[in-house]
């Protein structure tokens, strides 16, 4: 009977123990791997899309400095077991996704017209949609097929001899093409130009758009300040479809280059989230201008309202590259980005930021050595069907009146791995209880057993 009682008493204990352990463990830092090829020597500046199995594609240039017959556009996937790259019409973009059947659409300006253009192996097609005067794109697919995409213009006007910017949305079906014009922003006598940047779409359950935008206003300063006339100001604003109307709130001001802001996505209930660069800009009157200190920001819509958080604030000699948000199997925020150092010498480094619960823990995976130039760069993190960040980088090659001109394109697949996680953590817990209790009923019919026997 003593016994039985100890074993029900350990038991108890260790049934406690795992239930308190898997409600307190949180998930552990990422103990990252990484995979490096080089796609193409001459190639440079790379923009990633994944096919049904986790195969880059990779669209990417060459620029004349090589002296080359594929200088402009060209396409590469991985095989499995090589980079296979072929040489595309110059007029063919830079943003691009894969469709159901793993062909990819690539989003083109050429000719002031905005075109789809599909792969119909070997052979791109150029399917023109026809909204003139594009400029900058986005694009998602839903899980229907349908390709949702966001764009923007800039016309000016001789009348009254201005700017015009028009935001609009686009999707794609086997059907036919829709177009809706978003918003609109219109030069002023103080504001010498208003320009929209579309930067990033996502789709809820529901089928309606989210869509994150800037709006860049240059200012006309009065009086100037020291030969300073111009002050440029961006705005991220969110744009989502109601079913009937366009509803436009303004998320962040002061924000930075609108080119390396974040991508939006939405949590398990459709709400938004997305990491941002905020430039917070102080008048100096020792050096009679406008100085600039950044910061990585996190926002999301909590069901009331627009919370913001500050990542990391970046020294004197740091300087941030886009980030990329991305949530985790129970929603946490994770963030890549980049980050270069100046001093005391050049640092390239890919920085993983993710919040615990309480606070955000940074830490660095990652640093790309610059070459002799002493200069390289990244382009955009993707991520495949796991959350794993992939991105390419290049790096300088040489220089032409100056200016330098980039290849040795590089593709980096960084694997990461959790030494716990909060998902296995329950599993773990219930499989030990699990054996416990078969131990158990063994333990007292053996018991029960010997004694009817004796």
């Amino acid at each position: 009977m003593r016994k039985a009682v100890v074993v029900i008493a350990l038991f108890s204990a260790i049934l406690v123990l795992a239930s308190t352990g898997a409600a307190i463990v949180i998930q552990a830092n990422a103990n990252p791997t990484w995979h490096i090829q080089v796609v193409d020597p001459e190639g440079a500046g790379g923009f990633i899309a994944f096919d049904s199995f986790d195969k880059p594609h990779i669209i990417y240039y060459i620029d004349e400095f090589f002296n080359t017959n594929r200088t402009g556009k060209n396409y590469a996937v991985w095989t499995g077991e090589k980079w296979n790259t072929e040489h595309l019409n110059s007029t063919v973009g830079n943003i691009f996704i894969m469709d159901t059947n793993n062909n990819p659409h690539v989003i083109s300006t050429s000719n002031g017209t905005l075109n789809d253009a599909p792969l119909t192996n070997p052979v791109w097609n150029l399917k023109e949609i026809g909204i003139a005067g594009v400029a900058g794109d986005t694009i998602t697919l839903d899980s229907g097929g349908t390709l949702h995409e966001v764009s923007a213009d800039y016309i000016y006007s001789e009348s009254n001899n201005s700017y015009a910017s028009h935001l609009y949305y686009t999707t794609w079906t086997k059907t036919g093409v829709s177009v809706q014009t978003i918003g609109e922003a219109n030069s002023t006598a103080q504001v010498a130009y208003q320009r929209l940047y579309p930067h990033s779409i996502a789709v809820d359950p529901k089928g309606n758009p989210h869509i994150i935008f800037v709006e860049q206003h240059e200012i006309a300063l009065y009086p100037r300040v020291s030969g300073t006339p111009f002050m440029i100001t961006n705005m991220i604003k969110y744009a989502v479809w109601t079913g009937s109307n366009w509803k436009i709130q303004t998320l962040a001001t002061n924000t930075t280059d609108p080119s390396r802001n974040a991508n939006l996505v939405l949590d398990s209930k459709g709400q938004p989230q997305l990491a941002y660069l905020h430039e917070n800009r102080t008048y100096t009157s020792d050096y009679g201008s406008y100085r600039a200190k950044r910061s990585l920001e996190y926002i999301y819509f909590d069901g009331f309202a627009w919370v913001n958080q500050t990542i990391e604030s970046e020294s004197n000699n740091d300087y941030y590259g886009q980030p990329a948000l991305r949530l985790d199997s129970n929603g946490n925020p994770q963030v890549f980005f980049f980050k270069v150092n100046y001093q005391p010498t050049i640092d390239y480094d890919l920085l993983y930021a993710r919040w615990t619960g309480t606070a955000w823990d940074t830490q660095k995976i990652w640093t790309l050595t610059p070459n002799s130039y002493g200069s390289a760069g990244f382009s955009k993190i993707a991520f495949d069907s796991h959350g794993n960040p992939r991105l390419t980088y290049d790096t300088v090659m040489g220089t032409i009146r100056g200016a330098y001109r980039y290849g040795n394109l590089t593709y980096l697949a960084i694997d990461m791995s959790f030494t716990t996680s909060p998902l296995l953590v329950p599993i773990i817990s219930g499989g030990i209880i699990a054996i416990i209790c078969i131990a158990a009923i063994i333990y007292f019919r053996k018991r029960r057993k010997e004694a009817q026997q004796t």
